[in-house]
Protein backbone atom coordinates (compact mmCIF):
# COMPACT_ATOMS: atom_id res chain seq x y z
CA UNK A 1 0.00 0.00 0.00
CA UNK A 2 2.61 2.19 0.67
CA UNK A 3 4.39 1.56 -2.23
CA UNK A 4 1.24 2.75 -4.12
CA UNK A 5 1.39 5.50 -2.68
CA UNK A 6 4.95 6.37 -3.62
CA UNK A 7 4.13 5.64 -6.84
CA UNK A 8 1.07 7.89 -7.11
CA UNK A 9 3.23 10.55 -6.00
CA UNK A 10 6.01 10.14 -8.59
CA UNK A 11 3.36 10.29 -11.56
CA UNK A 12 1.98 13.45 -10.17
CA UNK A 13 5.34 15.08 -10.37
CA UNK A 14 6.12 13.67 -13.78
CA UNK A 15 2.84 15.08 -15.05
CA UNK A 16 3.79 18.50 -13.36
CA UNK A 17 6.54 18.43 -15.00
CA UNK A 18 5.41 17.57 -18.73
CA UNK A 19 3.10 20.39 -18.09
CA UNK A 20 5.80 22.97 -17.07
CA UNK A 21 7.62 22.29 -20.37
CA UNK A 22 4.66 22.29 -22.55
CA UNK A 23 3.71 25.77 -21.17
CA UNK A 24 7.18 26.62 -21.72
CA UNK A 25 7.66 25.17 -25.47
CA UNK A 26 4.42 26.91 -26.19
CA UNK A 27 5.90 30.49 -24.99
CA UNK A 28 8.71 29.96 -27.20
CA UNK A 29 7.07 28.77 -30.33
CA UNK A 30 4.69 31.62 -30.46
CA UNK A 31 8.11 34.28 -29.69
CA UNK A 32 9.90 35.01 -32.61
CA UNK A 33 13.20 34.67 -32.36
CA UNK A 34 15.84 37.69 -32.97
CA UNK A 35 16.89 35.87 -36.56
CA UNK A 36 12.70 35.48 -37.51
CA UNK A 37 12.28 38.96 -36.18
CA UNK A 38 14.84 40.30 -38.62
CA UNK A 39 13.41 37.86 -41.37
CA UNK A 40 10.15 39.56 -41.12
CA UNK A 41 11.50 43.34 -40.81
CA UNK A 42 13.20 42.59 -43.85
CA UNK A 43 10.29 41.24 -46.03
CA UNK A 44 8.47 44.32 -44.91
CA UNK A 45 11.73 46.45 -46.31
CA UNK A 46 11.79 44.21 -49.32
CA UNK A 47 7.90 45.26 -50.34
CA UNK A 48 9.20 49.29 -49.70
CA UNK A 49 11.09 51.72 -52.02
CA UNK A 50 13.99 52.69 -50.82
CA UNK A 51 12.86 56.10 -51.11
CA UNK A 52 10.76 57.05 -48.13
CA UNK A 53 8.60 53.74 -47.84
CA UNK A 54 7.03 54.83 -51.31
CA UNK A 55 5.57 51.54 -52.95
CA UNK A 56 4.43 50.98 -56.52
CA UNK A 57 1.52 49.03 -57.19
CA UNK A 58 -0.04 47.92 -60.28
CA UNK A 59 -3.52 50.01 -61.48
CA UNK A 60 -6.15 48.96 -62.68
CA UNK A 61 -7.11 51.58 -65.00
CA UNK A 62 -4.30 52.61 -67.72
CA UNK A 63 -1.79 50.16 -66.87
CA UNK A 64 0.60 52.62 -65.35
CA UNK A 65 1.90 52.23 -61.85
CA UNK A 66 -0.35 53.77 -58.68
CA UNK A 67 1.88 55.33 -55.98
CA UNK A 68 1.18 54.95 -52.54
CA UNK A 69 2.92 56.12 -49.75
CA UNK A 70 3.03 53.95 -45.96
CA UNK A 71 5.71 55.07 -43.35
CA UNK A 72 8.29 51.78 -43.02
CA UNK A 73 8.90 51.01 -39.57
CA UNK A 74 12.98 51.34 -38.53
CA UNK A 75 14.75 47.83 -38.29
CA UNK A 76 15.24 46.76 -34.60
CA UNK A 77 18.74 47.77 -34.00
CA UNK A 78 19.50 50.98 -36.67
CA UNK A 79 20.54 54.10 -35.52
CA UNK A 80 18.18 57.25 -36.36
CA UNK A 81 21.29 58.13 -39.40
CA UNK A 82 20.53 55.12 -41.20
CA UNK A 83 16.87 55.59 -41.70
CA UNK A 84 15.77 56.72 -45.47
CA UNK A 85 15.22 60.66 -46.18
CA UNK A 86 11.73 60.63 -45.44
CA UNK A 87 11.53 63.30 -48.11
CA UNK A 88 10.27 60.72 -50.98
CA UNK A 89 10.63 61.24 -54.76
CA UNK A 90 6.78 62.07 -54.84
CA UNK A 91 7.61 64.81 -52.43
CA UNK A 92 10.43 66.49 -54.21
CA UNK A 93 8.87 66.68 -57.47
CA UNK A 94 6.09 68.38 -55.78
CA UNK A 95 8.32 70.82 -54.73
CA UNK A 96 9.83 70.96 -57.71
CA UNK A 97 6.31 72.07 -59.23
CA UNK A 98 6.30 74.60 -56.91
CA UNK A 99 9.24 76.22 -58.43
CA UNK A 100 7.71 77.13 -61.62
CA UNK A 101 5.21 80.05 -62.01
CA UNK A 102 1.19 79.82 -61.45
CA UNK A 103 0.86 81.51 -64.70
CA UNK A 104 2.86 79.35 -66.89
CA UNK A 105 0.97 78.62 -70.23
CA UNK A 106 0.22 75.67 -71.46
CA UNK A 107 2.95 75.83 -74.23
CA UNK A 108 4.43 72.61 -75.63
CA UNK A 109 8.02 74.15 -76.40
CA UNK A 110 8.85 75.05 -72.67
CA UNK A 111 12.50 75.26 -72.92
CA UNK A 112 12.84 79.23 -72.62
CA UNK A 113 11.55 79.31 -69.06
CA UNK A 114 13.92 76.65 -67.34
CA UNK A 115 16.29 79.50 -67.21
CA UNK A 116 13.96 81.35 -64.71
CA UNK A 117 13.78 78.61 -62.27
CA UNK A 118 17.15 76.54 -62.81
CA UNK A 119 18.06 77.68 -59.32
CA UNK A 120 15.22 76.68 -57.40
CA UNK A 121 14.99 73.26 -58.87
CA UNK A 122 18.81 72.59 -58.41
CA UNK A 123 18.23 73.51 -54.47
CA UNK A 124 16.21 70.55 -54.27
CA UNK A 125 17.69 67.00 -54.07
CA UNK A 126 16.15 65.70 -57.60
CA UNK A 127 18.70 63.14 -57.83
CA UNK A 128 16.60 60.66 -55.75
CA UNK A 129 13.68 60.42 -58.31
CA UNK A 130 15.16 57.43 -60.30
CA UNK A 131 13.54 56.80 -64.27
CA UNK A 132 11.07 54.59 -63.01
CA UNK A 133 9.51 57.14 -60.95
CA UNK A 134 9.36 59.72 -63.50
CA UNK A 135 7.89 57.66 -66.15
CA UNK A 136 4.95 57.03 -63.27
CA UNK A 137 4.96 60.54 -62.44
CA UNK A 138 4.68 62.31 -65.99
CA UNK A 139 0.99 60.16 -66.49
CA UNK A 140 -0.54 61.02 -62.94
CA UNK A 141 -2.09 64.19 -63.66
CA UNK A 142 -3.17 64.59 -66.68
CA UNK A 143 -4.17 68.11 -66.01
CA UNK A 144 -0.87 69.30 -65.56
CA UNK A 145 0.17 71.43 -69.06
CA UNK A 146 3.12 70.11 -71.03
CA UNK A 147 5.07 72.76 -69.97
CA UNK A 148 5.15 71.96 -66.64
CA UNK A 149 5.90 68.10 -66.67
CA UNK A 150 8.82 69.14 -69.33
CA UNK A 151 10.43 71.82 -66.90
CA UNK A 152 10.29 69.61 -64.12
CA UNK A 153 11.43 66.89 -66.34
CA UNK A 154 14.48 69.15 -67.19
CA UNK A 155 15.35 69.57 -63.28
CA UNK A 156 15.29 65.88 -63.02
CA UNK A 157 17.25 65.09 -65.61
CA UNK A 158 19.95 67.57 -64.84
CA UNK A 159 20.42 66.56 -61.42
CA UNK A 160 22.86 64.28 -62.80
CA UNK A 161 25.69 64.41 -65.15
CA UNK A 162 25.76 64.83 -68.77
CA UNK A 163 27.47 61.73 -69.08
CA UNK A 164 25.30 59.56 -66.89
CA UNK A 165 21.97 60.94 -68.25
CA UNK A 166 21.52 58.86 -71.53
CA UNK A 167 22.03 55.68 -69.19
CA UNK A 168 18.71 57.32 -67.03
CA UNK A 169 16.97 57.86 -70.14
CA UNK A 170 17.11 54.57 -71.33
CA UNK A 171 14.82 53.81 -68.50
CA UNK A 172 12.80 56.04 -68.82
CA UNK A 173 9.80 55.14 -70.71
CA UNK A 174 6.38 56.84 -69.78
CA UNK A 175 4.01 54.58 -68.45
CA UNK A 176 0.75 56.13 -70.70
CA UNK A 177 1.33 56.48 -74.89
CA UNK A 178 0.44 59.86 -74.64
CA UNK A 179 3.56 61.14 -73.10
CA UNK A 180 5.32 58.00 -74.12
CA UNK A 181 4.92 59.91 -78.15
CA UNK A 182 5.06 63.43 -76.98
CA UNK A 183 9.06 63.73 -77.41
CA UNK A 184 9.26 65.16 -73.97
CA UNK A 185 13.01 63.76 -74.02
CA UNK A 186 13.56 66.27 -76.51
CA UNK A 187 12.10 69.35 -74.69
CA UNK A 188 13.87 68.26 -71.81
CA UNK A 189 17.19 68.59 -73.40
CA UNK A 190 16.51 71.58 -75.06
CA UNK A 191 15.18 73.48 -71.96
CA UNK A 192 18.85 72.39 -70.15
CA UNK A 193 20.74 73.32 -73.56
CA UNK A 194 19.36 76.89 -72.68
CA UNK A 195 21.82 77.41 -69.52
CA UNK A 196 24.23 74.15 -69.87
CA UNK A 197 25.53 73.84 -73.61
CA UNK A 198 28.16 72.20 -71.70
CA UNK A 199 26.03 69.26 -69.94
CA UNK A 200 23.99 68.73 -73.70
CA UNK A 201 27.67 68.15 -75.49
CA UNK A 202 28.42 65.33 -72.57
CA UNK A 203 25.19 63.94 -73.28
CA UNK A 204 25.76 63.74 -76.52
CA UNK A 205 29.19 62.26 -76.49
CA UNK A 206 27.94 59.75 -74.74
CA UNK A 207 25.75 57.66 -77.68
CA UNK A 208 26.91 54.31 -78.20
CA UNK A 209 25.20 51.46 -79.68
CA UNK A 210 26.13 49.26 -76.50
CA UNK A 211 23.21 51.04 -74.73
CA UNK A 212 20.87 51.74 -77.28
CA UNK A 213 20.35 48.44 -78.71
CA UNK A 214 21.28 46.13 -75.15
CA UNK A 215 17.53 44.77 -75.43
CA UNK A 216 16.10 45.57 -72.25
CA UNK A 217 16.15 49.81 -72.31
CA UNK A 218 13.57 51.48 -73.37
CA UNK A 219 13.51 53.56 -77.35
CA UNK A 220 13.69 56.93 -75.69
CA UNK A 221 17.20 57.34 -76.28
CA UNK A 222 16.60 56.53 -79.79
CA UNK A 223 13.91 59.41 -80.19
CA UNK A 224 15.67 61.71 -78.75
CA UNK A 225 18.88 61.24 -80.96
CA UNK A 226 16.87 62.91 -83.93
CA UNK A 227 17.79 66.59 -82.04
CA UNK A 228 21.81 65.82 -82.09
CA UNK A 229 21.43 64.14 -86.12
CA UNK A 230 19.70 67.58 -86.83
CA UNK A 231 22.32 69.47 -85.36
CA UNK A 232 24.72 67.61 -88.16
CA UNK A 233 26.12 64.88 -85.86
CA UNK A 234 26.99 61.96 -88.35
CA UNK A 235 28.01 59.15 -85.55
CA UNK A 236 24.58 59.31 -83.77
CA UNK A 237 23.03 59.04 -87.41
CA UNK A 238 25.55 56.56 -88.62
CA UNK A 239 24.63 54.42 -85.28
CA UNK A 240 20.78 54.59 -86.06
CA UNK A 241 21.12 53.50 -89.30
CA UNK A 242 22.84 50.39 -88.67
CA UNK A 243 21.27 49.61 -85.50
CA UNK A 244 17.77 50.14 -87.80
CA UNK A 245 19.09 47.24 -90.00
CA UNK A 246 19.61 45.21 -87.09
CA UNK A 247 23.09 45.01 -86.88
CA UNK A 248 23.44 46.00 -83.24
CA UNK A 249 21.11 43.51 -82.21
CA UNK A 250 18.70 44.93 -79.80
CA UNK A 251 14.60 44.71 -78.63
CA UNK A 252 12.43 44.62 -81.88
CA UNK A 253 11.27 47.94 -80.88
CA UNK A 254 14.74 49.30 -80.31
CA UNK A 255 15.07 47.71 -84.18
CA UNK A 256 12.18 49.59 -85.34
CA UNK A 257 12.55 52.66 -83.59
CA UNK A 258 15.64 53.09 -84.96
CA UNK A 259 14.44 51.90 -88.58
CA UNK A 260 11.56 54.30 -88.55
CA UNK A 261 13.89 57.39 -87.19
CA UNK A 262 16.49 56.93 -90.19
CA UNK A 263 14.05 56.28 -92.56
CA UNK A 264 12.28 59.55 -91.52
CA UNK A 265 15.39 62.03 -91.53
CA UNK A 266 16.89 60.34 -94.74
CA UNK A 267 13.46 61.80 -96.37
CA UNK A 268 13.94 64.87 -95.02
CA UNK A 269 17.65 65.78 -94.90
CA UNK A 270 20.67 64.67 -96.05
CA UNK A 271 22.42 62.36 -94.33
CA UNK A 272 24.85 61.47 -97.39
CA UNK A 273 28.25 61.16 -96.96
CA UNK A 274 28.53 60.99 -93.27
CA UNK A 275 27.62 64.30 -92.47
CA UNK A 276 24.47 65.21 -92.11
CA UNK A 277 23.03 68.74 -92.33
CA UNK A 278 20.45 70.65 -90.31
CA UNK A 279 19.35 72.13 -93.45
CA UNK A 280 16.24 70.85 -95.35
CA UNK A 281 17.42 68.27 -98.38
CA UNK A 282 16.52 68.62 -101.86
CA UNK A 283 13.45 66.61 -102.50
CA UNK A 284 14.59 64.49 -105.31
CA UNK A 285 17.96 63.70 -103.60
CA UNK A 286 16.57 63.00 -99.71
CA UNK A 287 13.85 61.24 -101.62
CA UNK A 288 16.65 59.00 -103.46
CA UNK A 289 18.59 58.20 -99.96
CA UNK A 290 15.24 57.47 -98.40
CA UNK A 291 14.60 54.65 -100.95
CA UNK A 292 17.46 53.41 -100.78
CA UNK A 293 17.74 52.90 -97.25
CA UNK A 294 14.43 51.68 -97.32
CA UNK A 295 15.66 48.76 -99.91
CA UNK A 296 18.52 48.31 -97.62
CA UNK A 297 16.28 47.65 -94.64
CA UNK A 298 14.12 44.96 -97.36
CA UNK A 299 17.09 43.15 -97.72
CA UNK A 300 18.69 42.71 -94.25
CA UNK A 301 18.13 39.54 -92.95
CA UNK A 302 18.46 40.37 -88.99
CA UNK A 303 15.47 43.27 -89.02
CA UNK A 304 12.27 42.51 -87.00
CA UNK A 305 8.66 41.84 -88.51
CA UNK A 306 7.55 45.50 -87.40
CA UNK A 307 9.80 46.85 -89.83
CA UNK A 308 7.43 45.76 -92.28
CA UNK A 309 4.71 47.98 -90.78
CA UNK A 310 7.47 50.83 -91.39
CA UNK A 311 8.07 49.90 -95.26
CA UNK A 312 4.48 49.91 -95.81
CA UNK A 313 3.98 53.37 -94.59
CA UNK A 314 6.82 55.04 -96.07
CA UNK A 315 7.10 53.55 -99.66
CA UNK A 316 3.87 54.67 -100.27
CA UNK A 317 4.84 58.27 -100.00
CA UNK A 318 5.83 60.29 -102.38
CA UNK A 319 9.04 61.16 -99.98
CA UNK A 320 10.62 58.07 -101.21
CA UNK A 321 10.19 58.15 -104.62
CA UNK A 322 13.06 59.27 -106.66
CA UNK A 323 12.22 62.36 -109.10
CA UNK A 324 8.25 61.37 -108.18
CA UNK A 325 8.76 58.09 -109.61
CA UNK A 326 6.76 55.29 -107.91
CA UNK A 327 8.46 52.62 -109.42
CA UNK A 328 11.61 51.99 -107.44
CA UNK A 329 9.73 51.48 -104.02
CA UNK A 330 6.42 50.30 -104.74
CA UNK A 331 9.13 47.52 -106.67
CA UNK A 332 10.61 47.16 -103.15
CA UNK A 333 7.35 47.63 -101.43
CA UNK A 334 5.70 44.20 -103.62
CA UNK A 335 9.25 42.19 -102.39
CA UNK A 336 8.44 43.24 -98.86
CA UNK A 337 4.99 41.84 -99.45
CA UNK A 338 6.20 38.63 -100.36
CA UNK A 339 8.56 38.03 -97.42
CA UNK A 340 6.98 36.18 -95.05
CA UNK A 341 8.48 37.84 -91.78
CA UNK A 342 7.58 41.72 -93.56
CA UNK A 343 3.99 40.54 -95.49
CA UNK A 344 1.89 40.75 -92.89
CA UNK A 345 3.05 44.04 -90.95
CA UNK A 346 3.07 45.62 -94.79
CA UNK A 347 0.11 45.04 -95.61
CA UNK A 348 -1.91 46.33 -92.44
CA UNK A 349 0.08 49.83 -92.87
CA UNK A 350 -1.23 49.82 -96.46
CA UNK A 351 -4.87 48.79 -95.78
CA UNK A 352 -4.44 50.71 -92.88
CA UNK A 353 -4.34 54.02 -95.64
CA UNK A 354 -4.83 52.77 -99.54
CA UNK A 355 -7.43 51.21 -100.98
CA UNK A 356 -7.31 49.57 -104.76
CA UNK A 357 -7.23 53.03 -106.55
CA UNK A 358 -3.74 53.19 -104.37
CA UNK A 359 -1.78 56.77 -103.27
CA UNK A 360 -1.77 59.63 -106.29
CA UNK A 361 0.54 59.51 -108.50
CA UNK A 362 1.55 55.83 -107.76
CA UNK A 363 2.26 53.23 -110.62
CA UNK A 364 -0.68 51.94 -111.56
CA UNK A 365 0.07 48.27 -112.84
CA UNK A 366 2.28 47.94 -109.59
CA UNK A 367 -0.18 49.40 -107.33
CA UNK A 368 -2.62 46.28 -108.77
CA UNK A 369 0.14 43.87 -108.40
CA UNK A 370 0.30 45.42 -104.24
CA UNK A 371 -3.09 45.53 -103.59
CA UNK A 372 -3.56 41.97 -105.07
CA UNK A 373 -0.38 40.84 -102.45
CA UNK A 374 -2.16 42.94 -100.19
CA UNK A 375 -5.87 41.03 -100.23
CA UNK A 376 -4.16 37.52 -100.58
CA UNK A 377 -2.26 38.13 -96.95
CA UNK A 378 -5.53 39.82 -95.30
CA UNK A 379 -7.52 36.62 -96.45
CA UNK A 380 -4.85 34.47 -95.14
CA UNK A 381 -5.08 36.10 -91.61
CA UNK A 382 -9.37 36.78 -91.88
CA UNK A 383 -8.78 40.50 -91.88
CA UNK A 384 -11.27 42.88 -93.45
CA UNK A 385 -10.09 44.39 -96.41
CA UNK A 386 -11.63 47.87 -96.94
CA UNK A 387 -13.27 48.89 -100.26
CA UNK A 388 -13.36 52.08 -102.00
CA UNK A 389 -16.52 54.32 -101.06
Amino acid sequence: MLRRKGNHKRVLVLIGVVVALLVFLERRLNRASPSESSARHAARANNESELGGVRLEPSVDDGSRRIETSSAPALAGTTPTSVPDQLSFLEALQRAEACLRPDLPNAHIASSTYAEIRDCLKSLDLSMVDARHLSDWVCKDPDRSFAQTALVCAGVLHARPGSKALAFLAQYEPACHRMRESMLQVTMVEAIDLTDPAWVRALEASYEPELLFDGTSSAQCILLAELFIRRGNSHIASILQEGGLGKYGGSEVQVQRAAATSLYLASTMWLGENSPTAQPADPGASAMQAWEYAEALVYSPTIPASVGGVLGSFLTSKQTWPQGDSKPALKTLLFALNDPKLANQAALAITGNYTKTGPEGCDPELWAQIYKQVEATAMANGWDVPTPK
